[in-house]
């Protein structure tokens, strides 16, 4: 069962524009992307392939949504959690036969469509400024939408579509959360953040509903990150699409081609496997085993979001987490800056041998407990990879420094091919070495942090606060970031010099 009226061209695409919800937005959003967002016309129809896909559990190994070279392992995690999926999302097990599957498609393919309509405004924040646009910008085009949820069979003016359209814009809103807390850079208490689109506390089907919705719809939006470096082809589809809309003459490369044959062929783009990121084993497990504890944590609090709050703290604090957190922040940086071969070398063990050596094991404590209220690591990652590649080049060559040229293909946080060639052939006591300098530096930084606001962060309360440290302006600045990764990779004891910079440039805000 699917709504009376349909958003979509073609399955993937948006409408052209119209008399249909948001449609300039979109259009723009898809077709015209901005600079920042040129990924956007591969990106966007395989977040709405993926959900289907995810949601149907229809995980074969060629159609772009796993990756890596355990495939069938990522096939076997999902299936585990699978029944619980389709349980909390209120689909019998024999869906086939129900039209309960249809309705959340038809839902999470809508929210997919939608769910990055705040780039059209900047990436930055995106997921908060696409509520908003959704909520409140343009009453008519949020009345339009509104019409839109209704599904076969039902009145035009149920009560029903208020419901779907507030789990849209939680849907929206909250797009990233779990990307985040996978990566290192979120931590579980961030959660108690999703609105629950009925308000009501106890209604647990419906607050269940809600944060797998957000999971599935997060899983997409990971595994369609488009990694394609030559994205002219699918951009000029793309800009021949927007200009047959409206009505202007294509380019001379696609003269005499219909809107469908573009699309058909930037679909095609799409579906190839190599287009995007895909989901690994790893990545899979990180996310919905975050999901279950929070499923669980709703019920044991029924969905008292106060007491959500703690409990999720209260998890978070406990030092397995704490250790957890820096091995999914080292993974990420190794993973995305084209080191994978050091992830062997990355565990637990290592990560808490360091924590302890560094900090002391009463000192390590407090860290975890203090470290489980930063809930946010603003504009982290790209930081840590740039500190992980600094750090590999300096004992690649004892002559690099921070302006030393890169290869053609590399950049400040990532390596270039022979670069990763030469990090592959480390024996085993380089890597591991290699390793525990970049991961003792990674938990240096962040006990800075720790330590700088400490006074803030550390304060016991009956409803404690969440913060959030913003990073970005480590990378913002090129010359702030070439000396600040300078002072704590390359020179030889100027690493405290460059944890108080780094401790000065970073900025905290409460999440409560």
């Amino acid at each position: 069962m699917s709504f009376t009226k349909n958003l979509f061209l073609y399955d993937y695409f948006p409408l052209p524009l119209g008399p249909t919800p948001f449609s300039t937005i979109l259009n723009d959003v898809f077709f015209n992307p901005a600079k920042d967002n040129q990924d956007y016309p591969i990106h966007g129809p395989n977040v709405i392939r993926f959900v289907e896909l995810l949601l149907k559990c229809k995980l074969e190994t060629d159609n772009g949504l796993l990756a890596g070279d355990n495939k069938d392992q990522a096939i076997i995690t999902y299936q585990r959690y699978y029944p619980k999926i389709l349980e909390a999302l209120e689909i019998p097990s024999d869906f086939q036969a129900c039209p309960e599957l249809g309705k959340v498609l038809s839902l999470l393919k809508v929210a997919a469509l939608f769910h990055d309509l705040g780039k059209v405004i900047r990436r930055a924040n995106h997921p908060q400024v696409g509520a908003n646009l959704l909520r409140s910008f343009d009453e008519e085009q949020s009345r339009l939408l509104l019409d839109y949820l209704v599904y076969e069979g039902e009145q035009p003016n149920t009560l029903s579509k208020y419901s779907r359209f507030s789990l849209m814009a939680s849907i929206i809103q909250h797009h990233d959360k779990f990307g985040v807390v996978s990566t290192g850079e979120g931590a579980l208490p961030i959660f108690s953040d999703i609105l629950y689109f009925t308000s009501n506390k106890g209604a647990i089907p419906g607050i269940t509903k809600n944060v797998t919705a957000v999971m599935l719809l997060n899983l997409a939006d990971i595994a369609a990150v488009c990694k394609v470096i030559d994205k002219k082809p699918a951009l000029d589809l793309a800009a021949n699409i927007y200009r047959l809309r409206h009505g202007d003459s294509p380019l001379p490369s696609h003269v005499g081609k219909t809107e469908r044959e573009l699309a058909d062929q930037l679909l095609n783009l799409c579906r190839c496997a190599d287009t995007c990121l895909g989901l690994v084993p790893e990545k899979l497990s990180n996310v919905l085993g975050d999901w279950d504890i929070l499923v669980s944590a709703v019920k044991e609090t029924q969905g008292d979001r106060t007491l959500l709050k703690r409990s999720l703290l209260n998890i978070e604090q406990n030092p397995s987490r704490g250790i957890l957190r820096i091995l999914r922040l080292l993974n990420e940086s190794a993973l995305t800056s084209e080191a994978p071969s050091l992830l062997s070398y990355m565990s637990p063990i290592s990560v808490e041998s360091v924590l302890v050596g560094t900090l002391g094991p009463q000192e390590f404590q407090a860290f975890c407990e203090q470290f489980a209220t930063v809930v946010k690591l603003d504009y982290a990652l790209d930081f840590f990879k740039g500190l992980l590649c600094a750090c590999i080049r300096r004992e690649l060559d004892t002559n690099y420094t921070i302006d030393s040229p890169l290869g053609s293909e590399a950049t400040w946080r990532k390596l270039s091919d022979d670069e990763k060639a030469q990090v592959v052939s480390w024996d085993q006591k380089k890597a591991a070495e290699i390793t525990g300098k970049i991961t003792t530096l990674f938990v240096k930084v962040l006990a800075s942090l720790i330590s700088r606001y400490s006074g803030v962060i550390g304060q016991a309360s009956v409803n404690p606060r969440r913060f959030g440290f913003q990073l970005r302006d480590l990378t913002l600045d090129e010359k702030i970031r070439s000396a600040i990764l300078d002072l704590l990779c390359i020179q030889n004891s100027k690493d405290h010099i460059a944890l108080t910079w780094i401790a000065d440039e970073v900025t905290i805000w409460s999440f409560d």
